[in-house]
């Protein structure tokens, strides 16, 4: 996992905040996540809908999976949300843009 978080951090210190959030909803809006800034960082989440009938009453749910941000010493992933599902997710997606550029 570790060398998935250096290849999302190495991606986010390349740009700026707004340039990295766009690029990530771009590719993460269908696949059931979502993105939102978080002061000076960019906090994903897993989105789903829970309970409901025929479409009524259902409540869109949220579920942190990362937090990422940029301070004084460059770029940061902070330990809590994590979820190794996700930074694999998100990792193999800038590999794959990287190749087809």
């Amino acid at each position: 996992m570790e060398e998935c978080l250096e290849r999302i951090t190495n991606w986010f210190v390349r740009g700026t905040l707004t340039q990295f959030q766009v690029a990530a909803e771009h590719r993460l809006s269908g696949d059931g996540y979502a993105v939102e800034k978080d002061g000076d960082a960019l906090l994903f989440h897993r989105v789903h809908t829970k309970g409901g009938f025929l479409g009524v009453g259902k409540k869109i749910v949220k579920e942190p999976v990362m937090r990422i941000g940029k301070g004084d010493g460059g770029a940061y992933i902070s330990p809590e949300p994590l979820d190794p599902e996700f930074v694999r997710y998100l990792a193999d997606y800038l590999a794959q843009s990287s190749s087809s550029h």
